[in-house]
């Protein structure tokens, strides 16, 4: 009889598994957006040729969304300061709202509640532009500020310093822009069309795409 060879079982070794892990490089500050409504609320603005003036326009675009939530913006901040008369010390202003997501629903009662505009005093566009980005200072995320005015009876830019702040703050300028005149006005006061984007709106439809741009 042949010799009887003896079978032997393989060894089973276990073989390594490398599990990758992945780290996502979306962080809070690139995907939260601070963005800020600042309303003219000036008397010119106030002032209407048809049923409805300007700022009711644009109280009436900005209650479209508030009252409109956008359950995909919930990385958004909506802040919403108006600003009026210059005074003697500076200019009038009321933030209405501050850091709301834009995902929830906001009443709109308080866009119409700040002190009233006089007459022919000035429309405090730049000093308004200054403290909003001063208001933004340490904020996380990308910030934006959308403009809403007509542009009339603003004053002449003589120094720049406020727009190279802006500029410095890396902050993201809307001008919304009631009325093809004012807009003509603006972007002469200006004199540079990289500031940031300009829109021309003369209802609450466009002045609301604006708003959502």
């Amino acid at each position: 009889m042949g010799a009887l060879r003896k079978l032997t079982r393989p060894k089973e070794t276990e073989i390594p598994v490398t599990v990758e892990t992945t780290v996502e490089t979306t962080s809070e500050e690139t995907q939260l957006r601070n963005i800020v409504y600042l309303l003219d609320g000036s008397s010119s603005m106030r002032e209407g040729k048809q049923d409805l003036s300007s700022f009711d326009l644009a109280t009436k675009a900005i209650e479209n969304i508030l009252t409109n939530p956008d359950p995909n913006a919930k990385d958004d901040m909506l802040s919403v300061i108006v600003f009026w008369d210059e005074t003697f010390r500076g200019f009038q202003k009321e933030v209405l709202y501050e850091n709301i997501s834009m995902s929830t629903y906001i009443s709109p009662q308080k866009l119409n509640q700040f002190g009233k505009p006089k007459r022919n005093v000035g429309t405090p566009l730049w000093d308004a532009l200054k403290y909003t980005t001063d208001f933004l200072k340490g904020k996380k995320g990308q910030k934006i500020i959308k403009l809403i005015t007509d542009a009339v009876d603003i004053p002449p830019l003589k120094h720049d310093e406020r727009i190279t702040g802006i500029r410095d703050s890396s902050t993201q300028l809307d001008f919304i822009v009631i009325g093809a005149e004012g807009k003509n006005a603006l972007r002469k006061a200006t004199g540079d069309a990289s500031l940031g984007r300009l829109f021309e709106a003369s209802d609450v439809e466009s002045l609301t795409v604006a708003l959502k741009a």
